[in-house]
C-alpha cells in the first residue's frame, strides 16, 4: 500500500513534483473518491496529489539519524507546501476518514517526524491540515 497526500492550493504546485488530481491516471477512482469526500465540487480544480510521497517518506525513514529531520527533501517540501496550500491532507492505504487534524506549520511538521521515526516503522502518517 501506500502513503498518500492531497491539498488544497490555488497557486502552481507542478515545482515542487505535484499534479493536478484531475489530471492524474493512477488509481483515479480511489484518489477521486476520496476527494470528493474531503473537498467540495468548487474545490476540485485546486486539488493537487504528490504522487511520490510514499518513496520520499521512506527515504526519509532510512536516513534517520544521519540527516537532520529538517534538511530531508520531505521537511522541505511539505514546509513549502504548508506556506502554499490551504489544506493538506496525508493518509495511508485506504483509511482516510479518521485524520488527526492539526492547524500550525510546527505541528503539522512534528506530527510527520513522528510518523516517519515512528518506533514500528511503520512510516504512516494520517493528518488534516485546516489552516
Amino acid at each position: 500500500m501506500s502513503q498518500f497526500i492531497l491539498c488544497k492550493s490555488t497557486k502552481n504546485l507542478e515545482n515542487y513534483n505535484y499534479v493536478k488530481l484531475i489530471h492524474y491516471a493512477e488509481n483515479k477512482r480511489f484518489l477521486s473518491k476520496v476527494a470528493n469526500e474531503l473537498f467540495n465540487d468548487d474545490e476540485m480544480k485546486d486539488v493537487w496529489l504528490m504522487p511520490d510521497i510514499d518513496n520520499l517518506f521512506t527515504l526519509v525513514q532510512r536516513q534517520y539519524g544521519m540527516v537532520p529531520f529538517e534538511e530531508t527533501d520531505v521537511y522541505l517540501q511539505l514546509s513549502k507546501i504548508y506556506d502554499l496550500s490551504e489544506t493538506i491532507i496525508l493518509w495511508y492505504c485506504s483509511f482516510y476518514q479518521d485524520l488527526d487534524i492539526v492547524n500550525t506549520k510546527e505541528q503539522f511538521l512534528n506530527e510527520v517526524q513522528k510518523s516517519i521515526y515512528c518506533p514500528s516503522g511503520m512510516c504512516e502518517c494520517y493528518l488534516h491540515v485546516v489552516k
